[in-house]
């Protein structure tokens, strides 16, 4: 191992450990896994996003329209209130308690749901290849993954170019390496030469 191997980073040590002939294609390989843990990262965060969204709305409408309801049916129905034109029609009194009950199982679910290691066994992490397991086990004992390396070793630039987002959800697209460059330079502020 020469100096100048020793004093760069894991990711460039790794590249050339995986290509010594040709590190582009060792920094390929590794940026393919981490674009990997990353999509399977957001699938977690985009599950999270929906079920923070949509749970507790449906569970709320649950609770409170047969409630409502029930209360409404009631105060129309008693001679000393005031009569609406339509008749509201009495529900059953398993629907009026049963509707509640769900959405309390619902919110309950949601608690649930949202936790880490359940979205950790829905979503797991990718296999890394043999060769790129070895290494980080050796090099990097403490911490043998490519957890976060994308945002401790890659360029800002890079990292923001590779991530997209909508209303929320995040999700890191496949880019051709002129696609790349080109969000990069726009990013930067640079016009993109063709």
């Amino acid at each position: 191992m020469t100096d100048a191997t020793a004093e760069s980073s894991p990711y460039d040590r790794l590249a050339h450990h995986l290509a010594p002939d040709d590190p582009a294609q060792g920094y390929a390989a590794i940026d393919r896994a981490i674009l990997a843990q990353l999509r399977v990262k957001a699938a977690r965060g985009n599950m999270r996003w929906a079920l923070w969204r949509t749970c507790p709305i449906l569970a709320i409408a649950l609770i409170d329209i047969p409630i409502a309801w029930g209360l409404l049916a009631w105060l129309v129905t008693d001679p000393k209130t005031v009569h609406l034109p339509f008749a509201i029609p009495h529900l059953p009194l398993w629907v009026l308690l049963g509707g509640p009950a769900l959405g309390l199982i619902i919110i309950n679910g949601w608690f649930y749901l949202i936790e880490d290691h359940v979205l950790n066994r829905v979503f797991p992490d990718p296999p890394l290849a043999p060769v790129m397991a070895e290494w980080l086990a050796a090099n990097r004992p403490n911490y043998p993954t490519l957890h976060y390396w994308d945002e401790v070793f890659w360029p800002s630039g890079r990292r923001l170019a590779q991530r997209s987002s909508f209303l929320g959800f995040t999700y890191w697209p496949e880019l051709s390496p002129s696609e790349l460059a080109e969000r990069i330079a726009r990013l930067e502020g640079k016009a993109v030469r063709r």
